[in-house]
């Protein structure tokens, strides 16, 4: 029946069912969805009036009341809506009214959108994050028994002041003030105990590009990567348990001068000492229960890579004592 509106952007149109029987003439779709007029402007509401050869804008209150007195007249007019593209948007309703039977039409544009997408719902704003509270468990990484007097403390002060303390059962919480804290800095806490592996530091909270905040806990727990909140949305944060992993002090004794060091892959870290000497101690540097490779270096630059050792949970608070003579190693 429309088949020759085939190139017209009219979407539909919606004539009151009470007005097909009524001897009016049917709207002419072709000129209705015409380009003209109010389609070449974005002010809403607007108003133009056609006829078979033209379309002129009606200004002021000019198109409102002959709208209205079309909608309105007593004799029958046809009237109804069509979606059509205009610079408003994609598929904009547009309202119509006939005049009587000679062709001429009123046409209303109010902006409604058909393609308009609810908008976004605004972010719920973040809390004042100028102190956020840390608080988790230190646990032993092999028994994950709970570990006390754990100190934090701040680097930027030196071990000496006390930040918090782990209770006898693992417990702490701490409070940090960020409102220093701009997209160059960075606020570090770090953690201190005997017996366990020597850390890389604990906590660091920074800033992101957009003001937010994030941080960072590290993890020594042979599994890739470390705790992250990113970004942080509230000023309570549960860590939850912390795994501390007991270790012992590597002895070294050599009979020629060498540096020495100790890789731990999953944490992508390196423990050592880059001084030629023939006798070192590296404090709590033998994770237990995990297979160890001390790597020496002379000061030809010639390496030299020990069996592998495991030591026992049992041995925690203990020392390994490892000896290169004559280019060869033994564990003792």
């Amino acid at each position: 029946m429309f088949g020759f509106l085939s190139n017209i952007r009219i979407l539909y149109v919606l004539i009151p069912a009470g007005l097909l029987a009524a001897a009016v003439s049917f709207p002419n779709l072709e000129i209705l969805s015409s380009d003209d007029g109010c389609t070449t402007t974005d002010i809403r509401p607007c108003y133009d009036q056609g006829t078979k050869n033209k379309i002129k804008v009606l200004k002021d209150n000019a198109g409102t009341n002959a709208f209205s007195a079309c909608i309105q007249n007593a004799n029958p007019n046809t009237s109804g809506t069509f979606a059509m593209e205009t610079m408003s948007c994609t598929e904009e309703t547009v309202a119509y009214c006939m005049l009587g039977n000679s062709g001429n039409f009123i046409r209303e544009f109010n902006g409604t959108c058909q393609d308009t997408e609810p908008p976004e719902p605004e972010p719920e704003p973040l809390p004042d994050l100028s102190e956020v509270n840390i608080s988790g468990k230190f646990i032993n990484g092999i028994t994950k028994a709970p570990i006390s007097n754990v100190r934090i403390w701040d680097p930027e002060i030196g071990m000496n002041t006390i930040i918090t303390e782990s209770s006898s059962s693992g417990d702490f919480s701490f409070t940090s003030n960020t409102t220093e804290i701009d997209q160059v800095s960075t606020l570090y806490t770090n953690y201190t105990t005997g017996c366990y592996f020597q850390n890389w530091g604990f906590t660091s909270i920074s800033r992101n590009p957009d003001d937010s905040l994030r941080l960072k806990a590290v993890l020594f727990d042979f599994k890739p990567g470390d705790l992250l909140i990113n970004p942080i949305t509230k000023t309570d944060i549960e860590l939850g348990n912390i795994p501390l992993w007991p270790a012992a002090t590597l002895l070294l004794s050599s009979d020629i001068p060498v540096k020495v060091s100790i890789s731990y892959p999953e944490e992508n870290k390196v423990l050592g000492n880059n001084i030629l000497q023939n006798d070192h101690k590296i404090w709590n540097a033998i994770p237990l229960e995990h297979p160890t490779t001390v790597r020496l270096t002379d000061q030809n630059g010639n390496v030299y890579n020990s069996p592998e050792v495991t030591l026992p949970n049992s041995d925690s608070c203990s020392v390994g004592r490892l000896n290169f003579t004559n280019r060869e190693f033994t564990w003792q």
